[in-house]
């Protein structure tokens, strides 16, 4: 289980942070590693820029898919 406080949401200027947000997610999800966040907002509404909108819709659909029971049954693979 990974725990991460006070998620902000992340504009263009933050490109470089988003980035490696999206990366950390990508691996936590292959791994199957639970995580539990404090976030400002829903994770649609994560990432504000145009650079890695694409990228960070794919990150919101996992963020969703994380908190299902599917999800959560799962073993962790770390």
């Amino acid at each position: 289980m990974v725990l991460i406080a006070n998620i902000a949401i992340m504009g263009a200027s933050m490109d470089d942070i988003a980035r490696r947000f999206v990366n950390m997610i990508d691996e936590l999800y292959d791994l199957r590693v639970n995580l539990v966040g404090s976030v400002y907002a829903t994770p649609e509404k994560l990432y504000t820029g145009k650079r890695l909108q694409f990228e960070f819709e794919c990150t919101s659909s996992r963020l969703r898919e994380m908190r299902t029971d599917k999800y959560l049954a799962v073993k962790d693979l770390s």
